[in-house]
């Protein structure tokens, strides 16, 4: 049998990428709206964008099973650093008609130029006016790239909290990634 021998550096990269596999493997729930989708860090100045997303759910014995959404979203790269969307989002529930859900604007800002460093950073910062639920929101987080050859990885470390005198206290996290 062979030994392997490694140095501080490799067995301290080991390490992290163990303790950060653990962590992120360790989540008991996740919870994605059927419309959901990764964001990137990345921003072109100029550029106008239409997004059209929706989804289906299929959660057996689950509230919100079978539900149905549908977002639309008209972006603009203002700056080389910063692009904004507005966003209109609709969502049905079996037996029911589609119905205004939410109305949100979205915030984009690459913090580092793509491929300059060894992570792609982004910063991602949204407003939403849930009008189901009668309250607003706010998400913020890093957006993290990585581009490995022909592979690009992404993750999403985001914090979601209610804003409002009946809001619920503290934040709940979101992870995305792919």
């Amino acid at each position: 049998m062979r030994k392997i021998e490694l140095d501080s550096k490799q067995l301290a990269r080991i390490i992290r990428a163990l303790v950060s596999g653990i962590f992120l493997c360790h989540q008991p729930f996740a919870h994605a709206d059927p419309a959901a989708k990764v964001l990137l860090p990345a921003v072109v100045q100029g550029e106008l964008e239409f997004e059209l997303l929706g989804g289906f759910q299929r959660w057996s014995n689950q509230d919100g099973d079978r539900e149905r959404q549908f977002i639309g979203e008209i972006g603009y790269g203002v700056t080389s650093w910063w692009k904004t969307e507005l966003g209109v989002g609709t969502t049905r529930l079996p037996g029911q008609s589609y119905r205004l859900d939410e109305i949100e604007w979205e915030n984009v800002f690459a913090l580092t130029e793509s491929g300059q460093y060894l992570l792609d950073l982004g910063l991602f910062a949204e407003f939403a006016r849930h009008y189901g639920a009668g309250k607003s929101a706010i998400k913020i987080g890093p957006m993290l790239q990585k581009q490995i050859g022909p592979v690009q990885t992404n993750l999403n470390l985001l914090f979601d909290r209610e804003l409002g005198a009946e809001a619920e206290p503290g934040a709940s996290k979101i992870f995305s990634g792919n």
